[in-house]
Protein backbone atom coordinates (compact mmCIF):
# COMPACT_ATOMS: atom_id res chain seq x y z
CA UNK A 1 0.00 0.00 0.00
CA UNK A 2 2.97 2.29 0.88
CA UNK A 3 4.04 2.37 -3.10
CA UNK A 4 0.17 3.25 -4.03
CA UNK A 5 -0.05 6.05 -1.53
CA UNK A 6 3.02 7.63 -2.84
CA UNK A 7 1.89 7.28 -6.45
CA UNK A 8 -1.17 8.72 -5.01
CA UNK A 9 0.59 11.76 -3.68
CA UNK A 10 2.28 12.23 -7.39
CA UNK A 11 -0.65 12.05 -9.57
CA UNK A 12 -2.42 14.47 -7.13
CA UNK A 13 0.13 16.97 -7.42
CA UNK A 14 -0.28 17.06 -11.36
CA UNK A 15 -2.07 19.96 -12.98
CA UNK A 16 -4.71 17.63 -14.41
CA UNK A 17 -5.28 15.57 -11.34
CA UNK A 18 -8.57 15.14 -10.23
CA UNK A 19 -9.64 13.12 -7.61
CA UNK A 20 -7.53 9.97 -6.52
CA UNK A 21 -8.33 6.97 -4.53
CA UNK A 22 -6.38 3.78 -4.39
CA UNK A 23 -7.75 0.16 -3.63
CA UNK A 24 -5.23 -2.40 -2.22
CA UNK A 25 -6.43 -5.90 -4.23
CA UNK A 26 -4.78 -9.26 -4.96
CA UNK A 27 -6.46 -9.28 -8.47
CA UNK A 28 -5.48 -13.17 -8.38
CA UNK A 29 -8.38 -13.67 -5.69
CA UNK A 30 -11.48 -13.65 -7.39
CA UNK A 31 -13.47 -12.50 -4.03
CA UNK A 32 -11.20 -9.97 -3.40
CA UNK A 33 -11.82 -8.77 -7.07
CA UNK A 34 -15.80 -8.79 -6.66
CA UNK A 35 -15.36 -6.80 -3.09
CA UNK A 36 -12.80 -4.11 -4.36
CA UNK A 37 -15.09 -3.54 -7.57
CA UNK A 38 -18.14 -3.27 -5.28
CA UNK A 39 -16.42 -0.53 -3.57
CA UNK A 40 -15.61 1.45 -6.46
CA UNK A 41 -19.05 1.36 -8.39
CA UNK A 42 -20.56 2.21 -4.97
CA UNK A 43 -18.39 5.25 -4.17
CA UNK A 44 -17.75 6.17 -8.10
CA UNK A 45 -20.16 4.10 -10.02
CA UNK A 46 -19.21 2.52 -13.52
CA UNK A 47 -15.83 3.09 -14.28
CA UNK A 48 -14.89 4.75 -17.94
CA UNK A 49 -11.96 2.38 -18.47
CA UNK A 50 -10.42 -0.79 -16.83
CA UNK A 51 -6.47 -1.06 -17.46
CA UNK A 52 -5.78 -4.63 -17.64
CA UNK A 53 -1.81 -4.41 -16.54
CA UNK A 54 -1.44 -7.26 -13.62
CA UNK A 55 1.51 -9.61 -14.07
CA UNK A 56 4.12 -11.55 -12.26
CA UNK A 57 6.38 -14.34 -14.03
CA UNK A 58 9.90 -14.78 -14.31
CA UNK A 59 11.40 -15.66 -17.30
CA UNK A 60 11.83 -19.46 -16.70
CA UNK A 61 12.28 -22.94 -17.88
CA UNK A 62 9.63 -25.31 -16.65
CA UNK A 63 11.53 -27.44 -14.23
CA UNK A 64 13.20 -24.17 -13.07
CA UNK A 65 9.82 -23.09 -11.36
CA UNK A 66 8.07 -24.55 -8.21
CA UNK A 67 4.75 -25.69 -8.10
CA UNK A 68 3.73 -22.64 -6.33
CA UNK A 69 5.46 -19.95 -8.99
CA UNK A 70 3.75 -21.72 -11.65
CA UNK A 71 0.14 -21.00 -10.00
CA UNK A 72 1.00 -17.37 -9.32
CA UNK A 73 2.08 -16.83 -13.12
CA UNK A 74 -1.22 -18.31 -14.36
CA UNK A 75 -3.21 -16.49 -11.88
CA UNK A 76 -1.23 -12.96 -12.47
CA UNK A 77 -2.12 -11.61 -15.43
CA UNK A 78 -4.62 -14.10 -16.86
CA UNK A 79 -6.76 -14.97 -13.92
CA UNK A 80 -6.63 -11.19 -12.70
CA UNK A 81 -7.47 -9.84 -15.89
CA UNK A 82 -10.47 -12.44 -15.67
CA UNK A 83 -11.62 -11.80 -12.40
CA UNK A 84 -11.68 -7.99 -12.63
CA UNK A 85 -13.61 -8.14 -16.19
CA UNK A 86 -15.63 -10.17 -14.76
CA UNK A 87 -16.45 -8.33 -11.75
CA UNK A 88 -17.48 -5.36 -13.72
CA UNK A 89 -18.85 -5.92 -17.06
CA UNK A 90 -22.33 -6.40 -15.94
CA UNK A 91 -22.14 -2.70 -14.97
CA UNK A 92 -20.30 -1.66 -18.24
CA UNK A 93 -23.06 -3.66 -19.78
CA UNK A 94 -25.84 -2.30 -17.97
CA UNK A 95 -24.57 1.60 -19.05
CA UNK A 96 -23.30 0.05 -22.34
CA UNK A 97 -20.40 1.73 -22.69
CA UNK A 98 -16.84 1.27 -21.43
CA UNK A 99 -13.16 0.84 -22.72
CA UNK A 100 -11.29 -2.73 -21.51
CA UNK A 101 -7.60 -2.19 -22.07
CA UNK A 102 -5.31 -5.17 -21.69
CA UNK A 103 -1.62 -4.46 -21.73
CA UNK A 104 0.28 -7.69 -23.47
CA UNK A 105 3.97 -8.60 -24.05
CA UNK A 106 5.75 -9.22 -27.04
CA UNK A 107 6.34 -13.07 -25.87
CA UNK A 108 2.50 -13.79 -26.55
CA UNK A 109 3.42 -13.44 -30.70
CA UNK A 110 7.26 -14.41 -30.76
CA UNK A 111 7.98 -16.45 -27.00
CA UNK A 112 11.33 -16.38 -26.67
CA UNK A 113 13.71 -19.37 -25.23
CA UNK A 114 13.71 -19.60 -21.07
CA UNK A 115 10.19 -17.77 -20.43
CA UNK A 116 8.12 -21.12 -20.82
CA UNK A 117 4.81 -19.74 -18.77
CA UNK A 118 5.65 -15.91 -18.73
CA UNK A 119 5.23 -16.60 -22.81
CA UNK A 120 2.29 -18.93 -22.40
CA UNK A 121 0.27 -16.40 -20.38
CA UNK A 122 0.22 -14.06 -22.61
CA UNK A 123 -0.78 -15.67 -25.45
CA UNK A 124 -3.35 -16.28 -22.84
CA UNK A 125 -4.45 -12.86 -22.78
CA UNK A 126 -4.03 -12.34 -26.41
CA UNK A 127 -6.85 -15.02 -26.86
CA UNK A 128 -8.93 -13.24 -23.62
CA UNK A 129 -8.36 -10.31 -26.07
CA UNK A 130 -9.83 -11.81 -28.81
CA UNK A 131 -12.60 -13.95 -26.91
CA UNK A 132 -14.07 -10.13 -25.45
CA UNK A 133 -13.57 -8.84 -29.05
CA UNK A 134 -16.14 -11.41 -30.21
CA UNK A 135 -18.10 -11.32 -27.27
CA UNK A 136 -18.87 -7.97 -27.07
CA UNK A 137 -19.15 -6.56 -30.77
CA UNK A 138 -22.91 -5.96 -30.56
CA UNK A 139 -22.27 -3.80 -28.00
CA UNK A 140 -20.80 -0.17 -26.71
CA UNK A 141 -18.08 -1.69 -24.73
CA UNK A 142 -15.15 -1.67 -26.24
CA UNK A 143 -11.99 -3.93 -26.01
CA UNK A 144 -8.67 -3.17 -26.92
CA UNK A 145 -5.00 -4.56 -26.86
CA UNK A 146 -1.32 -2.74 -26.30
CA UNK A 147 1.71 -4.76 -26.74
CA UNK A 148 4.71 -3.17 -25.07
CA UNK A 149 7.89 -2.95 -25.74
CA UNK A 150 11.07 -3.17 -23.02
CA UNK A 151 10.59 -0.79 -20.15
CA UNK A 152 12.87 0.96 -17.83
CA UNK A 153 11.23 -0.47 -14.64
CA UNK A 154 11.98 -2.59 -11.05
CA UNK A 155 10.94 -5.70 -13.01
CA UNK A 156 14.66 -6.33 -14.16
CA UNK A 157 16.09 -5.63 -10.68
CA UNK A 158 13.32 -7.80 -9.07
CA UNK A 159 13.78 -10.60 -11.97
CA UNK A 160 17.67 -11.53 -12.08
CA UNK A 161 18.77 -13.03 -15.06
CA UNK A 162 15.97 -12.06 -16.80
CA UNK A 163 18.75 -9.51 -19.05
CA UNK A 164 20.56 -12.66 -20.58
CA UNK A 165 17.27 -14.01 -21.52
CA UNK A 166 15.97 -11.37 -23.88
CA UNK A 167 16.35 -11.98 -27.41
CA UNK A 168 19.42 -9.82 -28.71
CA UNK A 169 17.40 -8.32 -31.47
CA UNK A 170 15.35 -6.93 -29.00
CA UNK A 171 17.36 -3.53 -29.09
CA UNK A 172 17.52 -3.21 -32.60
CA UNK A 173 13.68 -3.82 -32.80
CA UNK A 174 12.60 -2.02 -29.68
CA UNK A 175 14.77 0.58 -28.07
CA UNK A 176 14.29 1.04 -23.93
CA UNK A 177 11.12 3.02 -23.46
CA UNK A 178 10.35 5.50 -20.33
CA UNK A 179 7.28 4.55 -17.87
CA UNK A 180 6.39 7.77 -19.31
CA UNK A 181 6.74 7.48 -22.66
CA UNK A 182 4.88 3.39 -22.40
CA UNK A 183 2.15 5.47 -20.70
CA UNK A 184 1.43 8.09 -23.48
CA UNK A 185 1.42 5.61 -26.48
CA UNK A 186 -1.27 3.67 -23.98
CA UNK A 187 -3.41 6.66 -23.70
CA UNK A 188 -2.78 7.52 -27.51
CA UNK A 189 -4.49 4.14 -27.97
CA UNK A 190 -7.04 4.23 -25.25
CA UNK A 191 -7.90 7.88 -26.85
CA UNK A 192 -8.18 6.55 -30.53
CA UNK A 193 -9.65 3.51 -29.31
CA UNK A 194 -7.23 0.80 -31.70
CA UNK A 195 -8.40 -2.40 -31.12
CA UNK A 196 -4.63 -3.85 -31.64
CA UNK A 197 -1.22 -1.26 -31.11
CA UNK A 198 2.18 -2.31 -31.25
CA UNK A 199 4.63 0.44 -29.21
CA UNK A 200 6.85 1.26 -30.29
CA UNK A 201 6.39 1.25 -34.16
CA UNK A 202 9.72 0.05 -34.85
CA UNK A 203 9.18 -3.30 -32.46
CA UNK A 204 5.90 -3.73 -34.56
CA UNK A 205 8.03 -3.89 -37.61
CA UNK A 206 9.82 -6.11 -35.95
CA UNK A 207 7.01 -8.41 -35.18
CA UNK A 208 5.53 -8.44 -38.46
CA UNK A 209 8.11 -9.93 -40.23
CA UNK A 210 6.28 -13.03 -38.92
CA UNK A 211 3.67 -12.57 -40.98
CA UNK A 212 5.43 -11.87 -44.05
CA UNK A 213 4.24 -13.94 -47.32
CA UNK A 214 7.75 -15.04 -47.82
CA UNK A 215 8.63 -18.47 -47.56
CA UNK A 216 10.74 -19.32 -44.60
CA UNK A 217 10.21 -16.06 -43.06
CA UNK A 218 8.72 -17.93 -39.63
CA UNK A 219 11.47 -20.03 -39.22
CA UNK A 220 13.43 -17.11 -39.82
CA UNK A 221 11.89 -14.54 -37.00
CA UNK A 222 11.97 -18.11 -34.88
CA UNK A 223 15.50 -18.19 -34.83
CA UNK A 224 16.20 -14.77 -34.54
CA UNK A 225 14.52 -14.92 -31.54
CA UNK A 226 16.30 -17.46 -30.06
CA UNK A 227 19.40 -15.70 -30.24
CA UNK A 228 19.47 -14.81 -26.50
CA UNK A 229 22.38 -16.12 -23.80
CA UNK A 230 19.66 -18.59 -22.46
CA UNK A 231 20.59 -22.31 -22.45
CA UNK A 232 18.82 -24.93 -21.40
CA UNK A 233 21.36 -27.17 -20.73
CA UNK A 234 22.85 -24.80 -18.58
CA UNK A 235 19.94 -24.94 -15.89
CA UNK A 236 21.21 -29.01 -15.15
CA UNK A 237 23.92 -29.64 -13.22
CA UNK A 238 26.03 -32.37 -15.05
CA UNK A 239 26.32 -36.04 -13.87
CA UNK A 240 22.92 -35.88 -11.33
CA UNK A 241 20.81 -34.56 -13.24
CA UNK A 242 19.43 -31.97 -10.60
CA UNK A 243 17.90 -28.62 -11.38
CA UNK A 244 20.33 -25.72 -10.79
CA UNK A 245 19.07 -23.03 -8.49
CA UNK A 246 17.44 -20.50 -10.72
Amino acid sequence: GDKLDELKKEVEGMKCAGEVDVYVCDCSDGHAVEEMAKQVTEKHGTPDCLMLSAGLGRWLYPHEMSVEEAEQAVRAPMMAAFYTVRAFLPSFLARNEGVIVNINSPAHICPWPGSTLYASMRSALAGFHESLYQDLYSTRVTPIMVTLGEIASGYWEHNPGATERMPKTGKLFSPTMSSQKAAKGVLSCLYNLSEQSVIPFSLKSGLDMKYWPVPGIHHLVRWLTRQTDANIWSTIAKGDGKVKKA
